[in-house]
């Protein structure tokens, strides 16, 4: 049985030289590819972005009043704290 890699895309960006030359070191001293370690690390980190700019919109929605919001006061009557 063979089994099929997922496809992928290509994508082009640019960095820094010195981000280049790191990650050039890394892949030649670990015999991977760039790529590898481009990949491993958006999807590590992917999430942690995501989730901040969520929280962001979130932030923005309550401070234009389009998302409603409660006072502490209001939480800690309901809760009965």
């Amino acid at each position: 049985m063979r089994v099929q890699a997922p496809s992928k895309k290509v994508i082009t960006f640019r960095t820094t030289p010195d981000v280049q030359e790191r990650l050039a070191s890394l892949s030649k001293e670990t015999n991977r590819t760039v790529s590898f370690y481009i990949n491993s690390l958006l999807e590590e980190h992917l999430g942690e972005l995501e989730h901040a700019y969520g929280l962001r919109q979130d932030a923005e929605q309550a401070r234009s009043g389009k998302a409603k919001t409660y006072s502490l006061d209001s939480i800690k009557a309901e809760l009965d704290l």
